[in-house]
């Protein structure tokens, strides 16, 4: 499968740990895997099997939203883009409404919950740290 990850542009100082795992899951599969932080004209252009978006807190909506209709096209089916986190979870009803992507709630503590062939805790894999250096973001504490 061809993957993209991807970060709302908003200002944080954490690398996005969801992102960072999901990419380790997805190279042990023997995925191609790319990240980036924010908008990317070049990345549109191309057509992935999966998009999976990060979101934050609340107050990020627009950028967040923004972001996950400028990559709309860019999959077979709205469904094939994945949005996680604190207000995926708190709003998932919203941003399904708004975009049709898929809204994952919660974390991903157990196997089967992307991928039924799953066998992978993803929450529990070790962050693939590999990706913050695919893009021209400074995170403060990336080391964290």
């Amino acid at each position: 499968m061809k993957i993209l990850l991807v970060e709302p542009s908003y200002k944080n100082k954490y690398p996005p740990l969801g992102l960072m795992k999901l990419s380790t899951y997805h190279k042990l599969k023997g995925d191609f895997v790319q990240f980036i932080k924010g908008c990317d004209s070049k990345l549109k252009q191309e057509q992935w099997d999966r998009i999976y978006i990060s979101t934050l807190f609340t107050f990020y909506w627009s950028v967040t939203l923004k972001t996950i209709l400028y990559y709309i096209n860019s999959v077979n089916s709205p469904r094939d883009i994945y949005v996680g986190g604190v207000m995926a979870t708190l709003l998932g009803n919203e941003i399904e409404k708004e975009t049709g992507a898929t809204v994952i709630r919660g974390l991903l503590k157990k196997p089967g919950i992307l991928d039924t062939d799953n066998k992978y805790i993803i929450d529990e894999l070790i962050p693939d740290y590999q990706i913050l250096n695919d893009i021209n973001y400074d995170y403060p504490l990336k080391d964290s």
